[in-house]
């Protein structure tokens, strides 16, 4: 018998607050709708044509931002053009390192050849870029994702294929 009982208790408390809420919202509708007409045909804040700010080019734009970057970093003290001598000299590459990933890309090549991509292959790319930098890694590893992706390479194993 209380299982009738409940929804019907239910249904009652939400007749109820529907109409308690229509009640407390109905001033507030009124109010808008009684505003609607007022705006829509209230006259637009700007008309095209009647701009307030005078017309700057691009020209005297760029020159303000330059002024006021030199200006910056006068400030500063940092100098205003880049000398090509502050730079420091490029590392040279390490021998061990490019045989490595040379012989990755190598290996890289070979099973795109072959379409196909063993654990074995898999084994000997891992044991090449252990002692290789996390860029030159990174970039072996895409150059296998893309391969995979694009369909050149079918991994023949469930284990990770690097």
């Amino acid at each position: 018998m209380s299982a009738l009982f409940a929804p019907r208790w239910m249904f009652a408390i939400g007749v109820a607050g529907g109409l308690t809420a229509g009640l407390l919202l109905a001033p507030v509708v009124v109010a808008i709708t009684q505003q609607t007409p007022a705006l829509a045909s209230a006259p637009a804040r700007s008309q095209p044509g009647q701009a307030t700010c005078p017309e700057v080019s691009v020209a005297t734009i760029s020159a303000e931002v330059r002024r006021v970057t030199r200006e910056e970093l006068a400030a500063f003290g940092k100098p205003l053009s880049v000398d090509a001598a502050a730079e420091p000299p490029a590392a040279s590459p390490d021998p061990a390192h490019v045989a490595a990933v040379t012989r990755a890309r190598a290996m890289l090549d070979g099973a795109i050849g072959r379409r196909r991509w063993t654990d074995v292959d898999a084994d000997s790319l891992r044991a090449e870029m252990a002692g290789l930098p996390a860029e030159q890694r990174a970039e072996i590893i895409r150059s296998l994702s893309v391969a995979i992706n694009q369909g050149q390479l079918v991994p023949e194993s469930d284990r990770l294929p690097f």
